[in-house]
């Protein structure tokens, strides 16, 4: 089932037909001047699958993105995912980055 939300930003795949495995809700293009220096961003619906499987077609430098199912929240990084409750703090791992995004946020 594809219930979780998130937005993937094409330059970051290693891959782009892996976008092909997700259902499209959006589109859009950044509006730098240069063509190069523009992003592609996919807003999608995908299933945990789906979301396990782009971990490992992220580029290894500053890539990422969140997926977010009501309360649940799956932050993707190259090779590596984590899960959590934006309603739990605890859940957070400090290590994954996620914790400086979120601990504001209460």
């Amino acid at each position: 089932m594809k219930n979780y939300k998130g937005t993937i930003i094409q330059e970051s795949l290693i891959d782009d037909r892996i976008l092909n495995d997700f259902d499209f809700v959006g589109f859009k293009v950044t509006n730098e001047e240069k063509p190069e220096a523009r992003w592609h961003l996919f807003t999608v619906f995908a299933s945990h699958e789906d979301i396990e499987k782009l971990a490992s077609n992220l580029k290894p430098e500053k890539w990422y993105a969140h997926f977010w199912s009501g309360d649940d929240v799956i932050a993707v990084y190259p090779s590596k995912t984590f899960q959590f409750k934006i309603s739990d703090k605890s859940t957070m791992d400090k290590r994954s980055g996620i914790w400086k995004i979120f601990k504001n946020s209460s």
